[in-house]
């Protein structure tokens, strides 16, 4: 399997930055750490890196969540919450969007253990599946993952953006 080199470009945005401590990402390509970072409010990332030919994973993993980025009221329902907002991606110039209907894009919730048990013991009923669909927000700790094959023409959804632009 050949490698060949492009760029990356990532724009993140921190959703309500007054709530709680920075939030922490790391950026993973093919399972390779590429950076960990921590988000006050908005951030331009930029990356030359090495794809693989044919199946490629983005992930962006928000990690080590504070309770004190979420707001709730006196009856402990969620009023307000920071996020990560993933405000645009750009593989070779393409742009990519964060939303299952768009790829095989998911994210992998990273629950918490303690949480995670005793709820299999008082809720045995509440599910708690691998992956759900992708959004651009990530309010929970976990993995967003997308999913881009190389050459990006394999993509005929953005092979038709290039062709467009021209």
């Amino acid at each position: 399997m050949s490698a060949s080199t492009t760029s990356i470009k990532i724009k993140l945005e921190r959703i309500n930055p007054d709530l709680g401590p920075d939030l922490n990402c790391r950026i993973y390509l093919n399972d390779l750490l590429l950076d960990t970072i921590t988000l006050t409010d908005t951030l331009n990332l930029e990356y030359d890196i090495a794809v693989r030919d044919d199946d490629n994973y983005l992930d962006i993993e928000h990690f080590g969540r504070d309770n004190a980025n979420t707001e709730t009221d006196t009856n402990n329902n969620i009023v307000r919450t920071s996020m990560v907002l993933i405000k645009d991606i750009k593989i070779h110039g393409v742009k990519f969007h964060a939303t299952t209907k768009h790829s095989q894009n998911k994210f992998f919730p990273e629950y918490d253990k303690t949480y995670l048990e005793w709820a299999k013991k008082n809720e045995p009923n509440k599910n708690f599946p691998e992956h759900i669909e992708s959004s651009p927000e990530i309010g929970i700790n976990g993995k967003f993952r997308l999913h881009f094959k190389w050459p990006l023409y394999l993509h005929g959804l953005y092979y038709q953006e290039i062709t467009k632009t021209n």
